[in-house]
Order: C-alpha cells, then sequence, then structure tokens
C-alpha cells in the first residue's frame, strides 16, 4: 500500500504543484484502500479507524491550505529557475 501512496503522491504534485492538495489526495486514497482491504477481509478493521482518523486529522490541519486554494493564494512549488 505504501507503493501506491507514494505513487499517487508524486503524481498529484508533478501535475498541481502545491503539496497541501497532495497530502489531501494521500489521506483519502490511503482510507480509501484501507476499506476495501477491509471489505475484502485482507486487512484488519482497525486500519480503516486509523485511516479514517488520520483523514479527518489531515483534513482539519489543512483547514488554511484550503482556504488558500480557493483565494488562489496557495504556495506552488516552483521548478528552481528564477527569472524566466
Amino acid at each position: 500500500m505504501g507503493g501506491i501512496v507514494i505513487i499517487i503522491a508524486v503524481i498529484v504534485i508533478w501535475w498541481t504543484r502545491i503539496s497541501s492538495i497532495a497530502t489531501f489526495t494521500v489521506g483519502t486514497c490511503a482510507f480509501a484502500i484501507f476499506l476495501i482491504l477491509g471489505v475484502q477481509e485482507l486487512s484488519p478493521w482497525p486500519f480503516i479507524l486509523y485511516g479514517g482518523m488520520v483523514l479527518v486529522a489531515v483534513a482539519v490541519a489543512l483547514r488554511p491550505n484550503r482556504e488558500n486554494i480557493r483565494q488562489q493564494k496557495e504556495r506552488v512549488i516552483s521548478s528552481g529557475e528564477q527569472g524566466h
């Protein structure tokens, strides 16, 4: 599962250039994977509870970032090139 989440994070950061969007996406995807594995009885149910708690914590922690995204004020990861 860790590999899948890392791949998702890299793709979202590359696509959006906004780390807070990637963080929220990774939390959502991790919870979804835990849920799918739990329903298929391939993962214990406490993992689903943990995933849900982490998703809520990430959503609360990123509340200011979501507002910055709405106002188009969220910092964007740049390529490091200056003046181009």
